[in-house]
């Protein structure tokens, strides 16, 4: 049962990713009834779970929901207080991508700073970390709408770096890094 859970959790996230938002809302409100049934056991799959429901909402254009959903992800992980849990990275980066999408660029920035600073203390090598070269992804475009071109180039540089090294030059996020390195030359 456990790993079936996981595997459809996982299966969620890739229909969301796909595009397939009802089959991966479907799927979401299964594990998260089965989960929730020892929430105390499941806090940290609960919490990343939260996430990948803002994820959905916010790419569904629901900002209000996916602020809600994230509020109570970073709630679940205990985030300010509580030590650094699996997921937490990724779910300030959607943090500050949701709070962005809302018109909220001061706390975007601090969430996104936050997950910078959480993913470059655990990464191995920074330069090879994708979560790290997400993280300076989204603070560097949370730089550029503020105006701050020369600080959004540094953060588009060295998350291309970081994004080519771990993921490689296709991948969707380092093309994105490469765009904002062009948008904010």
């Amino acid at each position: 049962g456990f790993w079936l859970l996981v595997a459809e959790y996982h299966l969620a996230r890739s229909l969301m990713l796909a595009g397939r938002f009802d089959e991966a809302r479907a799927l979401l409100d299964e594990v998260r009834a089965a989960w929730s049934a020892n929430a105390t056991g499941n806090r940290d799959r609960l919490a990343d779970l939260y996430r990948t429901q803002a994820e959905l909402q916010w790419l569904q254009g629901n900002i209000a929901e996916a602020r809600s959903s994230i509020d109570k992800s970073l709630a679940e992980f205990g985030y300010p207080q509580a030590a650094p849990a699996p997921f937490l990275s990724a779910a300030l980066t959607a943090a500050a991508q949701i709070y962005a999408k809302g018109g909220q660029l001061s706390e975007a920035e601090s969430f996104a700073a936050a997950a910078l600073r959480l993913s470059e203390s655990i990464a191995r090598d920074s330069r090879q970390s994708a979560d790290v070269g997400e993280a300076l992804l989204v603070l560097g475009s949370l730089k550029n709408a503020r105006g701050d071109k020369t600080t959004a180039a540094d953060y588009a540089r060295r998350s291309v770096e970081a994004l080519t090294n771990s993921l490689g030059q296709q991948h969707r996020l380092t093309q994105s890094a490469a765009a904002l390195l062009q948008l904010a030359r």
